[in-house]
């Protein structure tokens, strides 16, 4: 090998060596990272009818508040901080930092923002998370609720949306514990849903693409399921007259009548039961 070709070997390894130590230091005195992670408490003294939520990346979740005030409890970092004010009526959280490109793939993480509403029903409720989990709970009240979910899990528990509630998620699971509405479109394209004492007093559509649907004391008005992959099963507790197709999978569906309940399935089974009335 002529020597310049080692030469130049040489140069390049001490250059990989030297960028690995300094990326490492960098990691681990926070230059890469935002900073330190920090602990923040907002206590929101103006009034607002509704929540406006845009996060590139953070886990999020709501509660009721203890003392019919509204908190705001956050993990951040020095660099990187939630905004959280009021805008025209809406409680409107998002992420402020001055990092540059390179920085960004490591300071994105353990972000956390925790929401504690006084009990009473909002007007909006806007969430559009790109990556992190989501969390409602503690039987709050929302008018309208519309939900953009492109990486991460959906948790909503003990809630009531009045009007409008459309969600759609990328990748991740959802779960409804104890929801009641007045109808509900949800899109997913990988990821497992579940209802628990769920009740849509009108509508429940869903469009899935991967991943199965499951029911337990749960129910709507009418439903209509479309699903490429996944199973849906469970049981609803009223008669449904059903109209279901399988193209690859078990059917095996009660013979009642009753609110139409259409599925279709590329590949999965279809079975449901209707819960014994007391």
């Amino acid at each position: 090998m002529k020597p310049i070709f080692i030469v130049l070997i040489v140069i390049g390894a001490l250059l990989l060596t030297t960028g690995a130590v300094l990326l490492g230091v960098g990691i681990a005195t926070g230059f890469f990272s935002g900073g330190k992670t920090i602990n923040n408490q907002y206590e929101i003294v103006e009034n607002f009818s509704s929540v406006d939520v845009k996060l590139s990346v953070s886990s999020v979740t709501f509660d009721k508040s203890s003392d019919d005030k509204c908190h705001v409890e956050t993990t951040e970092k020095e660099r990187i901080k939630h905004s959280v004010i009021v805008n025209e009526g809406a409680l409107t959280v998002r992420l402020e930092d001055n990092l540059h490109f390179y920085e960004k793939m490591f300071a994105y993480t353990n972000l956390k923002i925790k929401i504690f509403l006084p009990q009473k029903e909002y007007e909006n409720l806007n969430i559009n998370l790109t990556t992190g989990n989501l969390k409602v709970n503690g039987g709050l009240t929302f008018k309208n609720t519309t939900i953009n979910m492109t990486t991460g899990n959906i948790s909503l528990n003990n809630i009531t949306v009045t009007s409008n509630f459309d969600i759609k998620s990328t990748t991740g699971n959802l779960s409804f514990n104890l929801v009641n509405c007045e109808s509900l479109k949800l899109v997913c394209t990988t990821g497992n849903i579940s209802f628990t004492d769920f009740i849509a007093s009108k509508h429940l559509n869903i469009q899935s693409t991967t991943g199965n649907v499951t029911f337990k004391d749960s129910d709507a008005n009418t439903i209509d399921i479309e699903a490429t992959t996944g199973n849906v099963t469970g049981n609803l507790l009223s008669d449904k007259t059903f109209d279901v197709k399988s193209n690859t999978g078990r059917v095996n569906v009660p013979e009642t009548t009753g609110p139409i309940c259409k599925i279709r399935t590329s590949t999965g089974d279809i079975v449901l039961t209707i819960k014994p009335k007391n």
